[in-house]
């Protein structure tokens, strides 16, 4: 077929040289980042390379997903926050160089050269909001590809309630290998990874048992995200920070008795490290005792087992 071809011939010679000068050039600098974003990224492709990723154990690191709020400066510098914890980092980016390669009909590559430096706290406006869920495979300390969900959003309220979108990258990580490649080995390296990844998007959607997707992804628990919950009183929930400068509610904890009372919108749900479910729920206005608090003021998690539909019904 034109698509299984447009595959076969990729990549074209200008972007194997391109991709060469840059390995020549920065391979061994630790702030420099060589990185291939693939476009095109669906909830159905992003779940299938994750399920073959995570089938693997061939990584030389141990994957797990890692929640984070990025906070875009205007400034340009990119403020990150460890979600559950009072971790800020400060990087600022420089791009170096970037061009466009087209893998498929449906995947376009961006591929990018940049400068990333850790700086001082910024106390510029925030212009962009981005909650991250990532999980990162790390091919022989070389390769890394990073599957991250994203929300996001001109204010945190926004971002919170977005919808998801899909990102899977590409970024060389190996600055510090004893014994460093040649940029030519380096380039076929990332442009095998690269095609490989656009082979199982590919597959993902052509599947005849594929079924289309949803418009809101159903849970394990049956329940479905957008969807109001409530909490059942013998659990307590985890709260994150309610915004910038704004302490965490509740000393991080909210009273199972008093979660029970409170609307909640189940975000999306993931899984702890003992793989029990894990659900994401974020607040609709309520007010408790005199005071009242805005939509999705509230942000936090709770045992999957311990949501219950808004009428009652445990799913």
């Amino acid at each position: 077929s034109r698509r299984a071809a447009m595959l076969q011939s990729y990549p074209e010679a200008g972007t194997k040289k391109r991709l060469s000068q840059w390995f020549a050039t920065h391979a061994k600098q630790p702030h420099m980042e060589i990185e291939a974003r693939i476009k095109g990224v669906t909830q159905l492709g992003f779940d299938a390379v994750l399920s073959k990723f995570s089938s693997s154990k061939e990584w030389s690191n141990k994957p797990a997903f890692r929640d984070t709020l990025d906070r875009i400066h205007v400034s340009g510098v990119r403020e990150t926050i460890e979600m559950g914890t009072t971790r800020r980092t400060f990087m600022r980016k420089s791009r170096l160089g970037d061009f466009w390669s087209q893998a498929s009909e449906e995947h376009a590559v961006r591929f990018a050269v940049a400068e990333e430096m850790p700086c001082g706290e910024d106390e510029s406006p925030v212009q962009m909001f981005r909650f991250k869920q990532r999980i990162t495979f790390v091919r022989k300390n070389m390769f890394s590809f990073e599957l991250t969900r994203i929300r996001d959003g001109p204010t945190e309220q926004m971002a919170r309630s977005g919808p998801i979108t899909h990102e899977i990258e590409l970024e060389f990580c190996g600055q510090r290998l004893p014994h460093m490649p040649n940029p030519e080995y380096l380039t076929d390296s990332m442009l095998m990874k690269v095609k490989d990844v656009v082979v199982i998007l590919m597959q993902a959607v052509s599947a005849p048992t594929s079924a289309p997707a949803a418009k809101r992804a159903r849970t394990e628990s049956g329940l479905k995200e957008g969807e109001q919950v409530r909490v059942q009183p013998e659990a307590s929930v985890v709260l994150q920070p309610a915004g910038h400068s704004i302490p965490v509610p509740f000393d991080g904890e909210m009273p199972g008795e008093l979660a029970a009372t409170v609307p909640w919108i189940l975000s999306h749900a993931d899984k702890d490290a003992d793989g029990a479910s894990i659900a994401h729920i974020m607040s609709l206005p309520c007010a408790i005792g005199s005071k009242r608090y805005p939509l999705f003021f509230f942000y936090g998690s709770v045992p999957m087992k311990h949501l219950v539909t808004s009428s009652g019904a445990p799913k």
